[in-house]
């Protein structure tokens, strides 16, 4: 056999008729080169073979490699997931510019004890600068360790659509201030998420399910405990309804929780300080549109934290739920207390989820 032969049954039976075409006196030059170095027929056949094979491999390669690389072009992130350290900026920009409060915890998932509320102060090339008005003890060890932080970032003024964000940053500074407060530098985030804090999806009540809210400070019994009878606490210390709309606003609302905003007028009228750990009786009249029915809800709520909007002095108050007032026996002006676990108020959070899929039906999507 020789090296046209090998050539031949080496290739593809497709590109025969291309070697038949080949030069003889090249393949001439190519059988008298080898048989100088004392191949045989057998061992150039199998040399022809092992680089054939070698070529067919490394094509394969270089395809797939190419298939892995388009698919990675074209995968989508997960919804909600910013990477574009411009739209990263534009978005804390918005932050700071709209004076969004930002939650920030070591722990990413904080429980209601923990973590405290920030004021943006600055957003530099490399950093975000907060501000914490809150009286803690800080340490130099604190530097660059990781903090989670949570941020609302509003559509406008009147503050529709809200958004919450999570991300990850590193502390890369810290001060003291002469007022006692801390201002903490942070690394700017390479990822932004759309995320809720609380394991309940929290959602910004439409005004027409919005029936009503009427607010007391807890009122206690001689032993301690909540009152339970509904005469002996006089009148709410605020009122929400269609008609009164100026001194409160339900901000959104949780199976675990509420948050308000009370308006300057509201703090002046009542004297009512929010201050954390103070607990109120909240009676929440919603619409419920499965059973075409209104529903009423006492709740009791301890203040987790509060925060002052600088420009127009309201407070916004994030209340937790820490017991349910259910009626006791045939007294309809008696309560009976029912402590409440992680879980909240299991109708409250149904009620919640069926609002969201309402609107992202209806192409608002969910917060």
């Amino acid at each position: 056999m020789n090296v046209s032969d090998l050539l031949h049954s080496a290739l593809h039976p497709a590109l025969a008729p291309r070697a038949a075409s080949l030069d003889r006196s090249f393949l001439g030059t190519v059988q008298d080169r080898f048989s100088g170095t004392g191949l045989t027929p057998e061992l150039l056949r199998l040399l022809l073979l092992t680089v054939a094979a070698a070529a067919a491999v490394g094509a394969l390669v270089y395809l797939l490699n190419l298939l892995i690389a388009a698919r990675r072009r074209g995968a989508a992130l997960p919804t909600g997931t910013v990477q574009d350290p411009a739209e990263i900026r534009r978005l804390l920009d918005m932050a700071l510019t709209r004076r969004s409060r930002l939650d920030l915890s070591f722990s990413r998932t904080p429980n209601k004890d923990q973590g405290v509320s920030c004021s943006i102060e600055q957003l530099r090339d490399e950093h975000l600068v907060v501000e914490i008005t809150a009286r803690i003890d800080a340490s130099q060890r604190w530097i660059g360790r990781t903090v989670h932080c949570y941020v609302r970032i509003t559509a406008g003024k009147e503050r529709t659509g809200s958004r919450y964000y999570f991300f990850d940053a590193e502390i890369a500074g810290l001060s003291k201030q002469a007022d006692g407060s801390l201002r903490l530098t942070l690394t700017l985030p390479t990822v932004m998420r759309l995320q809720q804090k609380r394991i309940h999806l929290r959602l910004d009540p439409p005004t027409e399910f919005m029936l009503g809210l009427a607010l007391w400070p807890e009122p206690t019994e001689t032993g301690g405990s909540t009152a339970s009878n509904i005469r002996s606490w006089g009148r709410p210390a605020l009122l929400f309804h269609p008609a009164r709309r100026d001194l409160v606003r339900v901000v959104n609302v949780s199976a675990g929780g509420m948050r308000l905003d009370v308006t300057r007028k509201a703090l002046r009228e009542t004297g009512l300080e929010f201050e954390p750990g103070q607990r109120y009786i909240l009676l929440t009249e919603i619409y419920d549109p499965d059973r075409k029915a209104k529903r009423r809800l006492w709740c009791l709520a301890r203040v987790q934290n509060r925060f002052e909007d600088f420009e127009t002095r309201n407070l916004e108050i994030g209340m937790s739920f820490v017991g349910q007032g259910l009626p006791a026996g045939q007294d309809k002006n008696a309560l009976a207390w029912k402590p409440l676990g992680e879980d909240g108020i299991a109708f409250l959070g149904d009620w919640v989820v069926k609002r969201h899929l309402e609107r992202y039906r209806k192409g608002g999507g969910a917060q």
